[in-house]
């Protein structure tokens, strides 16, 4: 059984060039790109890049368990040194952790009066707690802290998808070693309240969430490559007869004939899909174990097997019938499932 979490990727804007003029300095304002290929230059580096060359089947199958014996006798010492948080009250308003998971697929899914309703698999993996940041030193170092800070916020990280500790650098293994636990490919993070901090090194399962509950997805949508305006926009395009010579999908006149300027935000070709989205309020409809431990949701994002993050909402437990129904929404119609409290013991 495995968890999956959240993380809410953020892109550096570039928006002045700075340039010396005879010891002065003027800003030049430059319009920033909006999607980054690199990851922010603080992050720690995860691989290494080490080529295992010349090496027998045997000869890898050795190193490997060389490796994973002396990173697991250090993994021993720090979990001997650790200390568990003490449970907390929950209380209406309390923001808890999310797990990241993987998309298995649609399947149809049947209600006791014989409805069929369309869900979507979503395995959860081997989700660990790594750390956790209490609100004011979130809100101290990092950007996104003072914002989330201001709500009284801290910062849960939880690592998915454990590998061979030598496929990594010892400053990203360092990470992990000091929660206990196996170096993960992917890492995200949730904002949460205090009394939702789960002692790192902990292991999510999919009991962390209740059948009835409302969660919000986020995931990365299908990378379509470069777009004519045409596919990427849904541009009519021009005539195919009548005069029309070689702009038969182009997108016609881009200015203006007061300004002669391209207004910013004008539909252009470029880049599609691939891009971070968020689908609110899906409903949990089943919690069953296949291959390991599957989440059965409404709906979620296009891509099948690939990781998505699934934050608990704010609004958890609402009846399908609420928003069927136009009515106004109420926090009288909002009903809040009591958490796990108490999780299994490490795995």
């Amino acid at each position: 059984m495995n968890a999956f979490l959240a993380i809410r990727s953020t892109c550096s804007h570039r928006l002045t060039d700075s340039c010396t003029i005879r010891g002065g300095f003027f800003f030049l304002q430059v319009r920033g790109t909006r999607r980054t290929t690199s990851p922010p230059r603080w992050w720690i580096q995860p691989y290494h890049g080490y080529l295992r060359e010349n090496l027998s089947p045997e000869g890898v199958s050795f190193l490997q368990k060389a490796g994973l014996e002396l990173y697991m006798n250090k993994v021993a010492a720090v979990r001997t040194d650790q200390q568990s948080f003490p449970p907390k009250q929950w209380e209406r308003g309390s923001v808890r952790c999310g797990l990241v998971c993987r998309k298995l697929g649609t399947l149809p899914q049947y209600m006791r009066d014989g409805t069929s309703v369309i869900c979507t698999l979503l395995q959860v993996l081997d989700n660990h707690v790594v750390s956790y940041t209490d609100p004011e030193t979130w809100y101290k170092n990092s950007y996104v802290g003072k914002k989330e800070g201001l709500r009284r916020l801290g910062r849960l990280t939880i690592g998915v998808d454990s590998a061979d500790p030598q496929l990594f650098t010892a400053a990203y293994r360092g990470l992990f070693l000091k929660a206990g636990v196996l170096p993960k490919r992917k890492l995200a993070s949730f904002a949460v309240t205090p009394n939702a901090a789960v002692a790192p090194g902990t292991r999510l399962y999919a009991n962390h969430f209740l059948v009835g509950q409302y969660v919000d997805i986020w995931g990365h949508t299908i990378d379509h490559g470069f777009q004519g305006v045409m596919v990427r926009w849904g541009f009519k395009g021009m005539p195919k007869t009548h005069g029309v010579t070689k702009t038969h999908r182009r997108p016609g006149a881009i200015g203006t004939s007061g300004d002669a300027c391209v207004k910013p935000g004008k539909k252009m070709p470029g880049h599609m899909g691939n891009e971070w989205r968020c689908i609110r309020g899906l409903q949990t409809e089943l919690i069953k174990l296949f291959y390991e431990n599957s989440l059965g949701i409404t709906a979620i994002s296009e891509l099948s097997h690939s990781l998505v993050n699934v934050p608990f909402s704010m609004v958890l437990v609402i009846l399908r019938e609420f928003f069927r129904s136009k009515v106004a929404f109420s926090l009288k119609s909002v009903t809040y499932g009591v958490p796990v409290g108490v999780y299994p013991s490490r795995v």
